[in-house]
């Protein structure tokens, strides 16, 4: 980021304060990766120190001494707007405030509550991560793509997403890199579950997981590479894109028709959905009776066999549902499930006993 007179934001010293200064674009000190997170929302994480930009309370100043945005009032997001002259303010979005010189030390504070208080920047690009990325798939065998969101950004407690779409920005990368080289896989590592169309038809495999930790790097490599088998089910309903949701604030999730128990059209991955490097079949489901008392207990009975060539782990899952209800029922209800572990070949019986007023009783609104 340049001003006018041709001088940039540079991190400097052990806390990366950041201040304006004679430096060059090849300088690591004056480069930033910008992260785009949709909705304006950006992150700067300077090249010198590899930490993120942030907002210090105590004097308004900005260092880059995180390692990533945190705490429930995120200091490390900012907006950069456009000016009527083409160039752009740098805003934090957690205190609306914009970017300004402190004259007496050079220092870039967040104080300027107008525009035209504000510094004028101009964006000097160095390097595209993108065309890094599509270089780098095209002299791989397989390409490996990570999209998704960080928890502590956009679609949180307080704040909802405008879409489910990807960011344009990462939309973009997954769509660069897989024309580059077909063999592509998509991890999307978020909190939330986004509309995957175009993904869905065009990148062989895609993965989803949490963000699950420090080891979530060494998990995903095993089961990447064929170590492990990826044995985890959605916890979530990933719709489709087109599919026209309830109104993100209506939260009568009977009527309006959210979750996998009430929503009707077909979702793009259903709630349990998941995908095994083997494949599994299963006998009839059979019932030890067809009658019980309220009170009593119900046994499912089912086979699994594991009909591919490896080892792998089934989630067997079983569903209920009521018939010809006077009322909202839901359409499919989670009531157990089982994780097993078969060898080629290998076939298993389960068994499910379940009280039936867990499972198969509903409170009928019209009748109490």
């Amino acid at each position: 980021l340049r001003t006018g007179d041709g001088r940039a934001v540079t991190a400097v010293g052990e806390d990366g304060l950041l201040v304006l200064a004679d430096a060059q674009d090849a300088d690591p000190a004056a480069q930033f990766d910008l992260f785009d997170w949709d909705l304006g929302v950006l992150t700067l994480r300077s090249v010198a120190t590899g930490r993120y930009a942030s907002l210090r309370d105590t004097d308004q100043r900005v260092t880059a001494d995180r390692d990533q945005p945190g705490e429930w009032d995120v200091h490390e997001t900012f907006h950069l707007e456009p000016a009527p002259d083409g160039s752009e303010l740098l805003r934090n979005i957690l205190t609306r405030r914009y970017a300004r010189l402190d004259p007496d030390t050079g220092e870039l504070t967040m104080t300027a509550e107008t525009p035209q208080d504000a510094l004028r920047f101009t964006r000097v690009v160095v390097r595209d991560g993108v065309a890094d990325a599509v270089a780098a798939a095209r002299a791989a065998e397989v390409a490996v793509v990570v999209l998704g969101n960080d928890p502590h950004i956009n679609g949180r407690e307080t704040q909802d997403r405008a879409s489910l779409n990807l960011p344009p920005t990462q939309e973009r990368l997954l769509r660069e890199v897989t024309a580059a080289r077909p063999d592509t896989v998509l991890v999307v590592m978020s909190s939330y579950p986004y509309a995957l169309d175009w993904a869905d038809a065009h990148v062989p495999a895609i993965v989803w997981t949490s963000h699950a930790g420090q080891e979530t790097g060494r998990a995903l490599a095993t089961v990447l590479h064929g170590d492990a088998d990826a044995c985890g089910r959605l916890p979530q309903t990933w719709y489709r894109g087109d599919d026209p949701l309830p109104h993100r604030l209506d939260y009568d999730i009977i009527k309006a028709g959210w979750t996998y128990q009430y929503h009707h059209a077909a979702p793009l991955y259903p709630f349990g959905h998941g995908l095994s490097y083997t494949t599994f079949t299963y006998d009839e489901l059979k019932l030890a009776t067809t009658e019980l008392p309220q009170d009593g207990e119900i046994t499912a009975t089912l086979t699994v066999t594991n009909t591919g060539p490896r080892p792998g782990i089934e989630t067997v899952q079983l569903y209920t549902r009521h018939l010809d209800a006077r009322y909202h029922a839901p359409r499919l209800r989670l009531a157990a499930y089982r994780k097993v572990r078969l060898a080629p070949g290998q076939t298993t019986a389960l068994d499910f006993t379940l009280p039936a007023a867990d499972i198969l009783a509903h409170w009928d609104v019209t009748t109490g």
